[in-house]
């Protein structure tokens, strides 16, 4: 959906379970189309 609206490049907002990064991975390998992302990771918290 963000490749449809225009964006090439997203910021990941520390999900749960690390499903940023893992659909970066995934748009990497090439088993889904998608844009750019920034994967953040863990969240920084007390």
């Amino acid at each position: 959906m963000a490749l449809e609206c225009g964006f090439t490049s997203v910021i990941g907002a520390a999900t749960g379970d690390a499903l940023d990064a893992q659909l970066k991975a995934a748009i990497a390998d090439g088993v889904v189309e998608g844009p750019r992302i920034l994967a953040s990771g863990l969240p920084i918290g007390i």
